[in-house]
């Protein structure tokens, strides 16, 4: 559980770098900004939880489909 307490060295040189380079920071903040809101937005996170738990095949798609005509019949 040491992991999650920060070395003082360690965060006050990475607090200085990002000071240093703020531009630079800035940019990479809004390059993952835009990641973020691409790849995690609601939608995506949500189907993706639907297909983890059930994604039909082609064939169950194939079954399903004859059996909408039949009860169409």
């Amino acid at each position: 559980s040491m992991w999650a307490y920060a070395d003082q060295g360690s965060y006050k040189m990475a607090l200085r770098k990002m000071y240093k380079a703020y531009d630079k920071a800035q940019e990479r903040a809004q390059e993952a900004k835009k990641n973020i809101e691409e790849n995690f937005n609601e939608e995506k996170l949500f189907q993706g939880f639907c297909d983890a738990v059930w994604s039909p095949s082609e064939e169950e798609i194939e079954w399903q489909k004859e059996l909408e005509e039949i009860e169409a019949v």
